[in-house]
């Protein structure tokens, strides 16, 4: 699949491991740019939803049409399915972090 960012940050972190480590710790900078690249082996969206370590879902409420999936821990990043064969990734979050 195609794969798109909504910010100039988020694609410069996936290219870039450190800088990726910067902005979240190198476990989840790690992982970040791991999750990226298994988006972009994926043949179809639906593919995705197979691999069970990810824990892709849809979104409820306000976020409908927007999707997570674990990076780790409570680590997620948020994506759009805005074309059958692209995805775009709209942000990283800490879920539940108060």
């Amino acid at each position: 699949m195609e794969v798109a960012f909504r910010t100039g940050k988020l694609q410069r972190c996936y290219e870039n491991l450190s800088e990726a480590s910067r902005q979240w710790g190198p476990v989840v900078g790690n992982r970040y740019i791991r999750r990226i690249e298994t988006l972009q082996a994926a043949a179809a969206f639906g593919d995705l939803m197979e691999i069970k370590s990810l824990r892709l879902h849809a979104l409820k409420g306000d976020r409908e049409g927007e999707y997570a999936l674990t990076i780790h821990d409570r680590w997620r990043l948020i994506l759009i399915s805005d074309q059958p064969d692209r995805l775009l990734v709209q942000e990283v979050t800490n879920h539940y972090d108060h």
